[in-house]
């Protein structure tokens, strides 16, 4: 919830920061052009919902960056991050001044100044002012440009646009300086030609009088006062580290015997770079890459379940229960995890799925094989074969994913199936692969049916079913690997489904893998045979359809 508060709360305060920027740029035109354009850039600001909207997410962007500060226990951090909290920090104490000036011309005062007049102020009457306000917005810039840019880097596609976008975040500060210098100029000379033109700024800006010097104690209590929240959250990391040094905390172990102490609250990510040890986490922490990816070796069971953004995360990557993400775990017992992913990973390698590299598992493998697919393609025009294909691709996996099937990997006209990565015993993999093929079968009479008119006979599929050991992870060229599986195991998998032409049926189960759903199927039905580079004879069942667990 934080997370989303963050993002959508700094995603308002960013559009109000561009449209202030662009009213500044239409300083290269003239004074007057900006005070036009003002009419129109703020007018989502200047009713009774924007208002009041844009002051709560600036409130709430504050109060949730104070807190993230206050809950880090390290403040070791990437450069970007570092870059993002201090422009972040910076933005109350450089804006302050303009922002006491607002409140007193336009609430107490009753004044609505022009865009002459305050570039007057700021540029000729109070220039360290002006440059403060043009530090701050900059500041604001690239604050959120660097969040939006680490938001948008998680996008598959973001990268095609990124030199563009770039281009943009720029081009628009730098116009947005040179349309306000330019200005400035504008009222330098008008006040060089006027000698009342600055009196007339003072008072249309209402800061005549007693205005003039609220005005002025205001500006110096908004930075103090600025610095001093700053400073809360700082002050109390520091009461809390004192405070947890006195306490034994859970230890954090590593692949290479490292052993960490936790503090209180803390993230396993977060412990690691308070030691000094890089960790992937290309978000920053916020739970949306997952190549902070763990693999929890002992300890798991006193972790909190996955919640909100980390099952989330999880889901995606079709991860298994003992993976979690290292920003999101806070141990409250010991623990032991091995990292994943290598310290530099990518955006790219955080939507890989799983990240189970070399890792064994008990899993169930299944073969789909689309039977005359070669006589398909000699009646029917590549156009309508390559529909066709599609269209029984699209069956295909649905039934996997009604079935808490992964897909594989595309074996020309069928394709590989796992079960068993989201179960958390072999036999509920086994079961599930059962209710896999009967899906499959189910999808295919009913694919039949609907494109009746197109086919010159009905479509026909093979399906081979083995269970066992297999290595899992994810495999394949670096820009695009798939979580897959290698091993004995698959090969008879692949060896089993062949054997369905042969028998004439739609469907080939091996033995252990029905002993392993706990199912029982007639004797006439099974066979045996030497499977090629394997010893021994493996038994298997033929049959015309999937038995029902």
């Amino acid at each position: 919830m934080r997370n989303a508060i963050r993002l959508y709360s700094g995603l308002i305060l960013a559009s109000f920061v561009l449209t202030h920027l662009l009213n500044h740029s239409l300083g290269l035109i003239s004074l007057e052009a900006m005070d036009r354009g003002r009419m129109i850039l703020n007018a989502p600001w200047s009713n009774i919902v924007g208002g009041p909207l844009l002051l709560a997410a600036f409130v709430v962007h504050i109060l949730n960056a104070l807190y993230a500060i206050y809950r880090r226990t390290s403040l070791r951090m990437s450069n970007w991050e570092a870059t993002q909290l201090s422009m972040g920090l910076a933005i109350p104490i450089l804006l302050g001044p303009h922002l006491a000036g607002t409140f007193v011309g336009q609430f107490l005062a009753g004044h609505k100044p022009t865009y002459e007049w305050v570039v007057t102020y700021y540029w000729v009457v109070a220039p360290a002012e002006g440059g403060m306000q043009a530090a701050g917005l900059i500041a604001a810039w690239i604050h959120g440009s660097v969040g939006i840019h680490y938001w948008l880097r998680m996008k598959a596609g973001y990268a095609r646009y990124a030199p563009l976008l770039l281009a943009l975040a720029v081009a628009i500060p730098v116009a947005a300086l040179s349309g306000f210098i330019a200005a400035g100029i504008g009222a330098q000379r008008l006040a060089d030609a006027d000698p009342q033109f600055v009196h007339q700024a003072y008072a249309a800006m209402g800061l005549t009088g007693g205005n003039g010097t609220l005005v002025g104690k205001l500006t110096s209590y908004s930075i103090w006062t600025a610095l001093a929240v700053i400073a809360v959250p700082f002050a109390l990391r520091s009461i809390r580290s004192v405070l947890t040094r006195v306490r034994q905390g859970p230890v954090l172990t590593l692949p290479d015997g490292r052993r960490l102490n936790v503090q209180k609250g803390a993230t396993v990510l977060e412990t690691l770079r308070a030691s000094g040890i890089q960790h992937a986490s290309v978000c920053g922490g916020r739970g949306r890459c997952t190549t902070c990816r763990v693999r929890i070796l002992q300890g798991g069971d006193a972790l909190a379940e996955p919640g909100g953004i980390e099952a989330r995360a999880l889901a995606r990557i079709e991860a298994p229960p003992e993976l979690r993400l290292a920003c999101q775990i806070r141990p409250t017992a010991s623990l032991s995890v091995v990292p994943l992913l290598p310290p530099r990973a990518t955006a790219d390698q955080g939507r890989q799925p799983g990240g189970l590299e070399g890792l064994e598992r008990q899993i169930t493998i299944v073969f789909i094989d689309l039977r005359g697919s070669t006589k398909l393609g000699e009646t029917k025009l590549p156009y309508d074969v390559l529909f066709i294909l599609n269209q029984f691709f699209a069956e295909m996996t649905k039934a996997l994913h009604a079935t808490r099937g992964h897909y594989s990997q595309f074996t020309g006209d069928g394709l590989m199936a796992i079960y068993g990565l989201k179960s958390a015993k072999p036999e509920d993999g086994a079961r599930d692969a059962l209710a896999g093929a009967a899906a499959m079968l189910s999808r295919i009479e009913a694919l039949n049916a609907s494109l009746e008119s197109e086919l010159p006979f009905p479509l026909q599929i093979g399906i081979g079913i083995n269970d066992g050991e297999a290595i899992v992870g994810a495999m394949g060229p670096p820009s695009a690997q798939t979580l897959t599986a290698i091993g004995d195991s698959v090969n008879s998998a692949a060896r089993l489904e062949s054997l369905c032409k042969e028998h004439g049926k739609p469907l080939v189960i091996a033995k252990t893998t029905a002993d392993l759903a706990g199912i029982s199927l007639p004797e006439e039905n099974l066979h045996a045979i030497e499977l090629r580079g394997r010893s021994g004879v493996t038994e298997y069942y033929a049959l015309d359809e999937a038995p029902t667990p």
